[in-house]
């Protein structure tokens, strides 16, 4: 299944890409790029917020070797920045797609990180797991995630507790050897706004950083979408 170009308001290509995995601060960064001027920005709330299968399922197909170059045009041609799930774990892809964007890896505290994802992402997953009711988006995006994201791309790293930080030092490794050093800034939001700024070239606002997505705001937002029940 592909999706065409018209499907989508065009506004794009995106000139920023965050590689840098969910749970690394990329609502904060998504927000800052947006000041700056790189926005509208992409990221998982879009696939959310959308609750289109056949979106997912044009995910799917880039994931396993079934759709092209022009269907990831057609996915993130009307954004400005993409970051977070689900672009992430088709680097190769998107880098094939925008050769010429301004890249970045942002990451985080390894033990920071595990706990983030240990309160957000991984029990999210578990709840549309245990929801035996989906509806056709939710089933699309529980095979994605299954599928796709655990299986495929993360090799099942996130399904041991032992394993769950090596999931991001394999994914960060794989990223540094696929952009070259000169298109990547290597980022932690705590930073800020300077080496974001200088990496893009553009001037410091006269703001703090923005800093949004906090635990309780995501559990909040995102678990309830996973246990909606399907219309009969």
């Amino acid at each position: 299944m592909s999706l065409n170009k018209s499907d989508i308001s065009q506004s794009g290509p995106p000139r920023v890409i965050s590689l840098g995995l969910g749970r690394t601060g990329t609502l904060s960064l998504a927000l800052a790029l947006e000041k700056l001027g790189f926005g509208p920005f992409h990221k998982m709330g879009a696939l959310l917020h959308r609750k289109d299968p056949n979106q997912v399922k044009v995910w799917h197909n880039i994931g396993k070797g079934l759709a092209t170059t022009d269907d990831v045009h057609a996915l993130l041609d009307s954004y400005g920045s993409v970051l977070d799930y689900p672009a992430v774990i088709y680097p190769e892809e998107i880098y094939k797609a925008y050769p010429d964007a301004k890249y970045i890896l942002a990451t985080r505290d390894l033990a920071k990180w595990e706990k983030s994802m240990k309160q957000t992402i991984l029990p999210a997953i578990d709840i549309l797991r245990e929801n035996t009711n989906r509806d056709p988006w939710q089933q699309a995006l529980f095979e994605w995630f299954e599928e796709d994201m655990l299986a495929r791309y993360h090799e099942g790293l996130l399904n041991n507790e032992d394993t769950i930080q090596q999931t991001i030092l394999v994914h960060n490794e794989r990223i540094m050897k696929l952009i070259p050093a000169d298109k990547l800034l290597i980022y932690d939001v705590t930073q800020g706004w300077g080496p974001l700024c200088k990496h893009l070239g553009v001037p410091k606002p006269d703001e703090p950083f923005p800093h949004e997505n906090e635990t309780a705001t995501f559990r909040e937002r995102v678990f309830p979408l996973f246990v909606e029940q399907k219309q009969d």
